[in-house]
């Protein structure tokens, strides 16, 4: 079956290629930039716009019908970020309308990834889980700046530009929720055979919410800033929480607490920074990811060996003096 698939999809890949490799990537200028972010997502030979965009679509079905198993899911997460690179394409010049069928695509295809992972054998399926949740903490940065800078639109563009923006948020809104559902629904199957990757999947993704902190507290996106300080509370915690569920199993977790500890104290710089800053309404969510932060750091530091405990220690009165003794004053 698959040799057949592949032997009538070549020259269909090959007609369907030149066609594209002969195409502009669109014929409009961008003239909007997204807000900085370190995700960068791809998108293909030509954008939504293109009069050929359909045939690119083509290509992409025909090399998804192709492949099986946990190839076909990867190369659905390929296509997922394809879609969220036009979706920012679409952003940078103006062309918003074509957002809601793109959000529509990524969604349908992360379900499609979700149904595939349920037919994998345990061993497929627990490595596709660590690329899907990692995929999805890149996914979930990458559109709340896009919703970010939707929203700095709607300031600057004339009023009859505001409902094609408004309903582009809520379209980028759907899609983030979907790659937060998808992100939970790999982590509790990981969660379960592999604690040890959940928990560095759930770290990974706290310092995307310092890094959000600093980056909506310079905004003034107070209520953003909330939200992101109680997932950090929530991930910091949970990360501790899988630390120990990995040493009831015997998983060696000494080189993931080397860096909670060394990490914590990177967070907890910035949210002594950003706890001066924030209204009083915010900082009380700010304090309990301090809590949470200074919790992580004090139970890894504890867990490590004595020469590690004083290398961490040397390096802390070196690069973060007194920061200790600051956040437990405010904690």
């Amino acid at each position: 079956m698959f040799m057949n698939k592949f032997r009538l999809g070549i020259p269909i890949l090959f007609l369907l290629f030149f066609l594209l490799l002969a195409a502009p990537v669109s014929a409009e200028t961008k003239n909007i930039e997204l807000q900085e972010t370190d995700e960068e997502f791809p998108t293909g030979q030509v954008l939504p716009d293109n009069v050929l965009y359909g045939i690119e679509r083509s290509v992409e079905a025909v090399e998804k019908s192709m492949a099986e198993g946990p190839d076909k899911a990867e190369i659905g997460l390929t296509i997922a970020e394809k879609r969220l690179g036009e979706i920012n394409a679409m952003i940078d010049i103006e062309k918003t309308e074509f957002i809601e069928n793109l959000s529509t695509d990524y969604q349908t295809e992360l379900d499609e990834i979700n149904n595939i992972t349920q037919e994998l054998t345990d061993q497929e399926r627990e490595e596709i889980e660590i690329n899907i949740s990692n995929a999805m903490n890149k996914h979930i940065n990458g559109l709340e700046t896009a919703n970010q800078t939707i929203n700095n639109l709607m300031g600057e563009l004339p009023e009859e530009a505001i409902p094609g923006l408004t309903n582009a948020s809520q379209q980028i809104i759907n899609a983030l929720e979907k790659s937060n559902e998808t992100r939970q629904n790999s982590l509790s199957h990981l969660e379960e055979v592999n604690p040890l990757k959940a928990a560095e999947n759930r770290l990974n993704f706290s310092e995307t919410r310092i890094d959000n902190i600093t980056q909506l507290q310079q905004q003034n996106f107070e209520t953003n800033v909330m939200d992101r300080a109680d997932t950090y509370t929530y991930e910091m915690n949970r990360v501790m929480e899988l630390i120990n569920e990995s040493k009831e199993q015997g998983i060696n977790t000494t080189t993931l607490e080397e860096r909670v500890a060394n990490a914590t104290l990177n967070h907890m710089e910035t949210l002594d920074k950003v706890h001066e800053q924030v209204p009083v309404e915010a900082q009380e969510k700010i304090e309990k990811a301090m809590n949470a932060s200074l919790t992580a750091h004090e139970t890894a530091l504890e867990n490590l060996s004595p020469q590690a405990q004083q290398k961490i220690d040397d390096h802390i009165q070196q690069n973060h003096p007194n920061i200790i003794d600051k956040i437990k004053d405010k904690v």
